[in-house]
């Protein structure tokens, strides 16, 4: 685990448990404090996840998926692993899809909750070809 100390900091960025210690030097007015050490545990924190809606025309190809996180934290802006984002819409008719979105595990985070999000289908714009054959 990468936590650290520094003067009267403690910077804590990843779950598993630490051990802290502290100590007091002395001076002209007080004795020494005893060293103490305290075991620390930092749990994965619960987050949840929800699919980004996206569209697009019928015959292209699917946009990139994307979720968006509720409950991150020490600056994350993404799990290490990320829910998995799928849709069973590929030479689909227009229309709504699911993007299933599926909970992985992380060494940070708890996904509690991962919401599906919606895939539209639109209509394209048709092109009209005329071949003239004048021979």
């Amino acid at each position: 685990m990468d936590n650290t100390v520094s003067g009267t900091d403690v910077t804590i960025v990843s779950v598993g448990t630490c051990t802290v210690t502290a100590s007091q030097a002395g001076n002209t007015n007080y004795n020494a404090a005893p060293q103490l050490s305290e075991n620390i545990t930092i749990n994965k924190a619960d987050i949840t996840a929800k699919a980004s809606n996206k569209s697009r025309a019928y015959g292209e190809a699917n946009p990139t998926f994307t979720v968006t996180y509720t409950g991150l934290v020490n600056g994350d802006s993404t799990l290490t692993t990320p829910p998995t984002l799928s849709t069973t819409a590929d030479t689909s008719q227009r229309g709504d899809y699911d993007i299933i979105c599926s909970i992985n595990t992380d060494a940070n985070y708890n996904l509690t909750n991962c919401t599906d999000g919606k895939l539209t289908i639109t209509k394209t714009d048709a092109t009209t070809i005329y071949n003239s054959d004048n021979t």
